[in-house]
């Protein structure tokens, strides 16, 4: 790991944090034109940085126009990353007593193969079986970002072996399928103590998903660690848009929720705000930037 303090630019004090998909991102889940530009304008005079669901190698095309200068947290939480490296400075795994269980439920309760991210050789590698796939799993399989991570395994997943989908270091175990499907599952996990479980709708599609991290893998936790990595921080502002969003907004000072966010999150947020189609966060940074830090 990355021994490595990072410091604050000019203007020291408040932290933005934003989620992407849903929040920062239009509904295509892009950054616009002058939305890039605004960001880049803002990015070294405020301390802003993003926390999504997304892995890194999937977070980072939306983002690669940015100047990002502070450390990011993905995988909703179970890494944090250096800008600077592409490394992780902070990541946190499934045990193996864990996979054995996830592996037994799983071959009892659900036949189609779950997507297991894992890292081997110091990369994000994503490992199913392509031949037991749902229909939603092989829309992402079509369609996922960077799909030289695939690490596909021949076969039916009924004869897979432990090792072969489970292998490297296991962060988080992803189903993908209706809800009636998965929710016999979800509810079997949700009060496992050493798991966190989102089990939501897809964000641009009808399938839900349910991934399964470890219990210290969620945007709160990734958060406090966060502010231990840069010094200075007086106040963490936060954005967000799905129940997963919710640790986020807790751990924070002050919790934003965008127009279109799940009505939990807007219950439990400080402050709701427009749309992320209307890029309603970049708008709020703006009024923040020439409201506190005028030049």
């Amino acid at each position: 790991m990355i021994e490595r303090k990072f410091t604050l630019p000019k203007l020291a004090g408040n932290l933005y944090v934003t989620d992407l998909d849903g929040t920062l991102l239009n509904t295509e889940g892009k950054l616009s034109t002058s939305a890039i530009k605004r960001l880049n304008f803002l990015l070294p005079r405020m301390n802003i940085t993003f926390a999504t669901a997304r892995e890194y190698a999937a977070a980072m095309p939306p983002l690669a126009q940015l100047d990002i200068n502070l450390p990011l947290v993905v995988a909703n939480g179970a890494f944090i990353y250096d800008p600077e490296t592409g490394s992780p400075i902070e990541a946190c795994y499934h045990s193996q007593a864990t996979l054995i269980y996830l592996d037994a439920l799983f071959r009892q309760c659900y036949p189609l193969t779950p997507h297991v991210h894992t890292r081997i050789a110091n990369r994000d590698i994503v490992i199913f079986y392509p031949e037991s796939l749902s229909d939603g799993g092989k829309y992402y399989a079509d369609h996922a970002q960077n799909p030289e991570r695939f690490r596909l395994l021949p076969g039916p997943v009924a004869k897979a072996k432990l090792d072969n989908l489970y292998a490297g270091d296991v962060y988080c175990i992803n189903l993908i399928d209706s809800y009636s499907v998965l929710l016999p599952i979800y509810e079997e996990l949700k009060n496992k103590s050493e798991l966190f479980i989102l089990f939501q709708q897809e964000l641009y599609r009808p399938e839900w998903w349910l991934a399964v991290y470890p219990a210290t893998a969620h945007k709160g936790l990734a958060l406090n660690k966060l502010k231990n990595l840069i010094p200075g921080i007086k106040r963490v502002i936060t954005f967000g848009d799905t129940d997963n969003d919710l640790p986020l907004l807790t751990a924070s000072d002050y919790g934003i929720a965008v127009a279109n966010a799940s009505d939990v999150l807007k219950t439990k947020a400080n402050l709701v705000i427009g749309a992320n189609y209307e890029e309603a966060v970049i708008n709020y940074l703006w009024h923040e930037y020439l409201t506190n830090y005028p030049d």
